[in-house]
């Protein structure tokens, strides 16, 4: 992964990448929209097609990167002993509790793939799963790489839905949430080495996560839409 200070125009894609989390919370992802509230804000038209040619896709994908850079950077400065379940714990809650409306942000962008593709909208939890197992030391190669990254991804996702509606404090709900999605994950990880066919296993559950996270962002958008 390209460290942040390797990025080409790092800090122009930043300004935008602020207005773009700010209004995203609003305003959803409508092109006009964003480049109206750039320009509102002094920020180039022409600078954002530069930076980002695909637009909102790619800016989408910049936000991930820096997301996914930032994950690795804090998982990195844990103390080496620390159990893993409790890394990705912390490193979760850290993005949740951080970033003021995160779970909204990432709820959305998860569903505007989800109205194109379930494998699309499992694209950004996949990625910071795949990031955290990197950060963590995880060398698998075989069906391991997919179904530890599946299962993680699974809770992950879960875990961002169910944060919007946690009025607890300090999502001290969520938390609780995400511990016993990474039990339950834990389990099942243990239970797939005792499967006879662990190829399809590892299909079945690579597809479940796509169809929960359709499932969670569907659900979403019935709820907005419903406002």
């Amino acid at each position: 992964m390209t460290p942040a200070d390797k990025i080409p125009f790092q800090d122009e894609k930043l300004a935008f990448l602020a207005v773009f989390k700010e209004e995203i919370s609003f305003e959803g992802l409508s092109e006009s929209l964003l480049i109206r509230a750039f320009e509102g804000r002094g920020l180039s038209k022409d600078d954002y097609l530069i930076f980002f040619p695909n637009g909102a896709e790619d800016l989408i994908a910049f936000y991930i990167e820096n997301l996914c850079l930032e994950t690795e950077k804090f998982i990195a400065e844990q103390p080496p002993q620390t159990p893993k379940h409790l890394l990705i714990r912390d490193a979760v809650m850290r993005q949740i509790r951080g970033e003021p409306g995160f779970s909204l942000i990432a709820s959305r962008i998860i569903g505007k793939y989800a109205l194109l593709s379930p494998l699309k909208a499992a694209g950004l939890p996949f990625k910071i799963a795949d990031t955290m197992w990197r950060a963590l030391g995880d060398t698998a190669t075989d069906y391991n790489y997919y179904s530890k990254r599946a299962l993680l991804a699974n809770a992950y996702a879960q875990t961002v839905f169910f944060a919007i509606a946690d009025t607890s404090e300090d999502f001290a709900a969520t938390e609780a949430f995400l511990m016993k999605k990474l039990q339950n994950a834990m389990k099942l990880g243990k239970v797939k080495k005792f499967l006879p066919d662990l190829e399809k296993a590892e299909d079945t559950i690579t597809a479940r996560v796509g169809q929960i996270t359709f499932g969670a962002a569907d659900f979403l958008k019935r709820c907005l839409n419903s406002r």
